[in-house]
């Protein structure tokens, strides 16, 4: 049997299936992933960088971390680099981004996708330019972003990253 996040009350799950999806800690036995995507927890102090889904999107309205796909032959962090740069103008020091964790996850379609996350500290509050894919950004601290209308398994990923901080409550 597949194990799902232990102590994240994720989804409304009956025999597997969810609202949403599942997400893994471990790869489960028949994962297939079509893509890897790669996003980063842009931190500024208390806060992290969310950024709002433009009309032409998918999930037009939605929040989420800057991210995407990764490209052939690129490594998890030269995407997050790549991608926070193409969707904020925000340049990161490959040093200094910090990975959280890789997650995998099986929409309600059915595919598989493996989803590694990164974080990086900012010292100061960078200016953003958003990319044309995105109407605004916010910075919002963890718990603020937990209520926002997040894309699909983001809500669950941010508890996972966070999920020492929002025990202690630090953020």
């Amino acid at each position: 049997m597949k194990k799902m996040l232990s102590g994240i009350c994720m989804l409304l799950s009956i025999q597997g299936s969810s609202l949403f999806g599942a997400l893994y800690e471990k790869v489960p036995e028949d994962f297939t992933p079509h893509v890897e995507v790669a996003a980063c927890y842009c931190q500024f102090e208390n806060t992290i960088l969310l950024l709002q889904y433009g009309a032409d999107k998918k999930y037009s309205g939605k929040w989420a971390l800057p991210a995407g796909k990764m490209e052939a032959g690129e490594t998890p962090l030269d995407c997050v680099v790549r991608e926070v740069l193409e969707e904020t103008g925000i340049v990161l020091d490959k040093a200094k981004v910090q990975t959280a964790n890789t997650v995998f996850i099986r929409d309600l379609e059915n595919v598989d996708f493996v989803f590694h996350m990164f974080v990086y500290k900012l010292s100061e509050k960078p200016m953003i330019k958003i990319s044309e894919e995105h109407l605004r950004y916010e910075w919002v601290n963890i718990r603020e972003a937990l209520t926002y209308p997040l894309v699909p398994d983001e809500r669950e990923c941010i508890e996972l990253v966070y999920k020492d901080d929002l025990h202690n409550r630090n953020l």
